[in-house]
């Protein structure tokens, strides 16, 4: 037996499993959707096991799996840890040859492992997870080009994995957003706002605690009745509480009046918290600017927008909203702003583009007083997120391709071909009908039984070649399993046969040479049906299968065609 884990620094050890358990996934059960990934993997790989399994300090533990297997529960005894203490991928084509590993556990007793791929999954850090496994109970070959597929598949699981870190930290960006925003609620000393009218438009909580009490919301109150303040100082005593307040007028702060609230102990200068807000929202990576509401006028703004815009202060003034987007914009935007802001509140978000090609996601919120309605405008840089979402979709398309293609062959594999006959029912509906054809290589398993498995996998690909050839681009062609082929033709019924005639003559006609230089013919049977109305997938399924038996029975080599009417066969003529 071997031991698969090799001693680490502690200290890198420590950090790599803290990677891991920050994913926040630690120990979570199966997630069906990585599941069936698994399972489309393990039909790509045709592996009757591909699962991740992710190693901690002591053990290891199974997060997805296309079958029953799983991951052993002790470290040592893991093959996927091997990956990990060595930072490598690892590759057996056949463990029994494999010194240190034919007498692991997996492989002496069961499952009796005989195959085993495993490639790293890292964190967003770069260190190391745990592994994306194939294991198989026969001996196989991973060539170059089936080692990088595997590999790209690694990434997209950990970049799958890490999404969870990545939507985390943006809900703690979010949630530190809003902190921020309430920044005056958690001021020692009091702060209220107030419209032209003297009216409390804004309270924090000192404020409230002092005028209010616990009881009374002072929110949308006339101040004068909530202070009694002689004329011309600056103490005063709370009308509701009896607190005795020390009043101090602040810069008017965002077109309301701002005063600072305070007991005559422990008043402190909120003047500087006041301006620590400014520079706040001046420093903030997002582009604001506060616009009047008629009109759309441009009255201030922070550094950001000035960035973003590609502008100096001095061109920004006084200028209209609308006229620092592409012309498109600029109407749609003004069309959304009257008809869902129309009564001064509410929030807008609309996607749009700057004059200068930035593609920006654009928030509205209107802020009212007494006199007048003001307009906050955040402008969020989207380029990072578009150029993320692009790469994402590419990799996603090139997994598409991946899973949906026989690794050997090179044709569709059974996933894909079940893709591929959804399209052509859909087409049958609109009056186009198509042959289903079922092709199995004659004695294949005689074949991989006298001259080994690498022979059967160079029959394989012969025939597939031969299949490919003989179709149009409109067809389709796919290794269904093992040995077994099946082909979607939009051909008349009265040439179906004539056409599986034509391409059971050619695969026979291109034999496969061996070591000794001696030709071994090959011969495929053929089965077929048709499509007609009322027809569906499963029963032309029978019904191909159907003839494929029969095509055997009367002595393989042969094309039978079963419609709804009578069967009729072709027999080889020689």
């Amino acid at each position: 037996m071997c031991r698969s884990r090799m001693p680490e620094a502690e200290a890198q050890e420590a950090e790599r499993v803290a990677a891991l358990h920050r994913l926040g996934i630690y120990e979570t059960s199966c997630d069906p959707e990585l599941n069936r990934l698994m399972t489309m993997i393990g039909e790509l790989f045709d592996v009757p096991c591909a699962m991740i399994n992710l190693v901690d300090r002591e053990r290891t533990w199974c997060l997805a799996s296309s079958s029953d297997l799983a991951a052993p529960p002790r470290r040592e005894d893991s093959l996927c840890a091997f990956t990990v203490d060595h930072d490598t991928a690892l590759f057996i084509e056949d463990m029994r040859d494999a010194d240190g590993f034919r007498e692991h556990p997996l492989v002496r007793d069961t499952p009796f492992i005989r195959a085993f791929a495993g490639e790293r999954i890292l964190s967003l850090s770069g260190h190391l997870l745990g592994t994306l496994c194939l294991v198989d109970i026969r001996p196989r070959v991973f060539d170059a080009e089936s080692r990088q597929r595997l590999a790209d598949l690694a990434k997209l699981v950990s970049l799958r994995l890490n999404q969870r870190l990545i939507d985390e930290q943006r809900h703690t960006a979010d949630a530190m957003i809003d902190q921020q925003t309430q920044l005056l609620d958690h001021l020692p000393d009091g702060i209220v706002l107030l419209d032209d009218r003297r009216v409390v438009h804004y309270a924090n909580a000192a404020a409230q605690r002092l005028l209010g009490g616990a009881s009374h919301d002072v929110k949308g109150c006339a101040f004068d009745t909530l202070v009694a303040q002689p004329e011309g100082h600056d103490f005063a005593t709370a009308s509701r509480t009896g607190s005795p307040l020390e009043i101090h007028a602040l810069p008017r702060f965002q077109g309301f009046e701002a005063l600072q609230l305070g007991d005559r102990a422990s008043l402190v200068g909120t003047h500087q918290a006041l301006q620590r807000l400014r520079s706040l929202v001046d420093a903030w990576p997002d582009g604001v600017l506060i616009c009047d509401y008629d009109n759309l006028r441009i009255v201030e703004w922070n550094i950001a927008a000035r960035r973003l815009l590609g502008t100096q202060a001095s061109s920004l003034e006084g200028t209209r909203l609308p006229q620092w987007f592409l012309s498109g914009d600029r109407r749609t935007l003004q069309r959304r702003i009257r008809a869902e802001l129309g009564e001064g509140d509410g929030t807008l978000r609309h996607n749009a583009t700057l004059h200068n090609d930035t593609p920006v996601e654009v928030t509205l919120v209107p802020m009212q007083d007494a006199s007048e309605t003001s307009l906050i405008v955040v402008l969020r840089d989207r380029s990072p997120y578009l150029q993320h979402l692009r790469t994402v979709t590419r990799k996603l398309a090139k997994a598409e391709e991946m899973i949906s293609q026989d690794a050997l062959t090179g044709l569709l594999n059974r996933f894909g071909f079940k893709q591929a006959i959804d399209e052509f029912m859909v087409e049958a509906e609109r009056g186009v009908p198509f042959a289903l054809l079922i092709a199995d290589i004659d004695h294949f398993k005689d074949i991989n039984d006298t001259y080994g498995h690498q022979l059967g996998d160079e029959a394989l690909k012969i025939v597939a070649s031969r299949l490919a050839e003989q179709l149009r681009d409109g067809d389709a062609v796919a290794r269904y399993g093992g040995e077994e082929f099946c082909m979607l033709m939009t051909v008349p019924e009265d040439r179906v046969v004539e056409v599986a005639e034509r391409i059971r003559r050619t695969v026979a006609a291109t034999p496969v040479t061996l070591d000794d230089g001696k030709e071994l013919a090959l011969t495929i049977s053929i089965g077929a049906t048709y499509h007609t109305p009322g027809l569906d997938e499963d029963s032309m399924f029978e019904r191909a299968d159907e003839a494929l038996y029969e095509a055997k029975e009367y002595g393989r080599n042969r094309t039978v065609m079963l419609n709804a009417a009578t069967p009729r066969a072709r027999d080889e003529e020689e």
